[in-house]
């Protein structure tokens, strides 16, 4: 339980209270239901971002076909990922995710 709240209380001082509301509905879910939230969050943002660069028209025929070129790699990481994921205890799961979006969240403010 130490390490839960440690964790908790490192990662409440990165992000926002509002946030930090979503984050701890995150690190209580199981496994499963974490991955199928931060799937969703994830897929919905990747959907208005795409309607958003279509809007403006940034999509040609090259960026087409990059998309398509990189679909069946996305299908094989949804694959190992589902794998994996069945193989890892639910605390190390959910810290690891929990400080991968942390590091690629500040990576992203940091640009």
């Amino acid at each position: 339980m130490r390490n839960a709240n440690s964790h908790k209380a490192a990662t409440r001082k990165l992000w926002p209270t509002e946030a930090g509301k979503f984050r701890d509905h995150l690190l209580r879910l199981d496994k499963d239901s974490f991955r199928v939230t931060i799937t969703t969050v994830l897929l919905f943002q990747a959907l208005m971002r795409v309607a958003g660069y279509a809007h403006l028209g940034f999509y040609d025929r090259a960026t087409l076909l990059l998309a398509a070129a990189a679909l069946p790699m996305m299908l094989i990481g949804t694959r190992i990922g589902n794998l994996l994921a069945g193989r890892v205890e639910q605390h190390v799961f959910n810290v690891s995710v929990a400080l991968v979006l942390m590091v690629s969240g500040t990576a992203l403010l940091l640009k």
